[in-house]
């Protein structure tokens, strides 16, 4: 890892200009280093929110090292918010298989892809699975948060139904 890669990743995201500046002179050292090309698609992704952008970068890192596990999950994300849902499950049970890869946080993503595609069931089996890897409590409460963001979507949904359903009785009757 070079000094102006340590540099960049000190201003991110505080001072934009500085990291950006040093990220230049570290890829003008290395350009297929996975750690900046990942903080490329960081800044394209969380603060301009340019996800094609951010995809390429993110996508050129894990061409110059498949097993440089710091990308899954902000690539995952910026798919996410991109809304390529099925790249972002294909890369999800991908990372899932990648020895050393952050699985609970893994699972999560994979969770948070159940909610966009509003299968609620399947987010809360999901998080119930990354419990298993919850080796501190922060990531503890991420799950709680989550779980508890999930229930509330499903609940409205059985209100819904219920709803329909006395409507549909009522014309039968």
């Amino acid at each position: 890892m070079n000094k102006y890669l340590l540099e960049a990743l000190d201003a991110y995201p505080f001072d934009l200009a500085q990291a950006f500046e040093a990220m230049e002179y570290a890829l003008s050292s290395d350009n297929q280093c996975p750690h900046t090309l990942c903080l490329y698609g960081r800044m394209y992704a969380e603060q301009l929110q340019d996800y094609p952008k951010a995809i390429s970068y993110f996508e050129e890192a894990l061409q110059s090292n498949l097993y440089a596990i710091q990308v899954y999950p902000y690539y995952i994300n910026a798919l996410l918010n991109y809304e390529e849902f099925e790249a972002a499950k294909k890369l999800i049970d991908f990372a899932l298989d990648v020895k050393g890869a952050d699985k609970g946080g893994l699972l999560l993503l994979k969770a948070l892809y159940f909610e966009y595609k509003k299968e609620y069931n399947e987010a809360l089996n999901t998080l119930k699975e990354s419990e298993s890897f919850s080796f501190n409590q922060d990531f503890k409460n991420s799950l709680k948060e989550a779980k508890t963001r999930i229930e509330e979507k499903k609940s409205p949904q059985k209100e819904v139904n219920k709803t329909k359903k006395k409507k549909v009785t009522k014309k039968k009757s």
